[in-house]
């Protein structure tokens, strides 16, 4: 999802190199086929995913003072489009030997919300496509450069060493061993993912230096085909690498909880009643509506799914609700509740 993308490059590094120097040639020295090129860089009408490299951009914009902070840039595949206008006056600039202009993004930074006057940040998060050519990354508004960045010659290189034992069934945790190198000796900085399924990664750690982390498994999603994946980021180039052999990690329950009604709830009989509960499970995103099974202990199987209305006869009844998620792992919740009958109606009235 767009939500996991972002995630994701907003964890790719933390400090990286100071803000070099403005890259020299301005919007307004750039020659007319120059701009005529730029402006026809177009924004997708929609997020796309796929195709040649992207250059992910991470950066907070501090307001009035138009001071930027870019905390991540990141040129990889993979990755989706993000939406953007078709003017604005911040750009994305890339730009090749002599300072000449490849593309031109327009961006639309977003401001925060909650702030208080004077203190406004809006937050500037976009993936735009990334030319192989480009020399220098710069994010402007109008003529002026907010900040720039080289980029190298060449990307960097990583390798996982460890864990590698596919057969072996992880514990709580590991220790995830990795090897960095960059032909550029720039400085590198390390992003770790997990994949239970070998596919769809999730951010473990970021702006790691050290080139080890020890990960607890058990607030991540259990598989037998899971796999660990560093990207190495050098201020702008990646490399990434994926551990050899499919991992076993333990799979995990779902957590359950009612949210109606609450414990010791008294109820009249014919009434309807609504029980909630929330379903929360690191493997499945939606645990499928027949593997929520509601009962009680008067009348059996009430009904499925995370929602339901029934009618209950009086008496007290254990309300119980039990999720099952596609690793067979189940869980459940209880509560009490009263049912008070309905007095029966009087429809005459006899006098001796």
């Amino acid at each position: 999802s767009d939500y996991s993308y972002r995630g994701i490059l907003d964890n790719l590094c933390k400090r990286e190199r100071a803000n070099c120097p403005a890259y020299g040639l301005s919007a307004a020295a750039r020659t007319g086929s120059e701009r005529r090129r730029a402006r026809r860089s177009p924004a997708p009408a929609a997020a796309k995913k796929g195709g040649g490299p992207r250059l992910a951009v991470n950066a907070s914009l501090k307001l009035p003072s138009q001071k930027l902070k870019v905390s991540s840039l990141a040129a990889m595949r993979g990755l989706s489009l993000t939406r953007r206008p078709k003017r604005s006056p911040y750009e994305v600039e890339l730009l090749g030997r002599g300072g000449r202009t490849l593309a031109s993004y327009p961006i639309e930074p977003k401001l925060q919300s909650d702030l208080p006057a004077g203190r406004e940040v809006a937050l500037i998060d976009e993936v735009v496509r990334f030319d192989r050519g480009t020399k220098r990354v710069a994010i402007t508004k109008g003529s002026k450069a907010l900040a720039s960045r080289p980029v190298s010659a060449s990307a960097p290189q990583v390798r996982v060493t460890s864990p590698r034992n596919g057969k072996r069934k992880l514990g709580k945790s590991v220790r995830v061993r990795w090897r960095g190198s960059d032909a550029d000796r720039d400085r590198l900085t390390y992003t770790l993912l997990y994949s239970n399924d070998g596919d769809d990664y999730i951010p473990v750690a970021a702006h790691l230096r050290k080139r080890s982390y020890k990960v607890d498994l058990r607030s991540l999603p259990g598989g037998r085909k899971a796999r660990f994946r560093v990207v190495a980021n050098d201020g702008v180039l990646t490399g990434a690498a994926r551990s050899k052999g499919k991992l076993r990690v333990p799979a995990k329950p779902p957590r359950v909880s009612i949210l109606s009604p609450e414990p010791g709830a008294s109820v009249v009989e014919k009434s309807q009643v609504q029980l909630a509960a929330s379903v929360e499970d690191l493997q499945d995103a939606n645990v499928k509506r027949r593997n929520i099974v509601w009962r009680s202990s008067e009348q059996g199987t009430l009904g499925r799914g995370a929602t339901i209305t029934t009618t209950l006869k009086p008496g007290s009844h254990e309300i119980s609700v039990r999720a099952k998620n596609s690793a067979g792992r189940s869980a459940g919740a209880k509560v009490d509740v009263e049912v008070a009958a309905v007095p029966p109606s009087v429809d005459a009235i006899l006098i001796p």
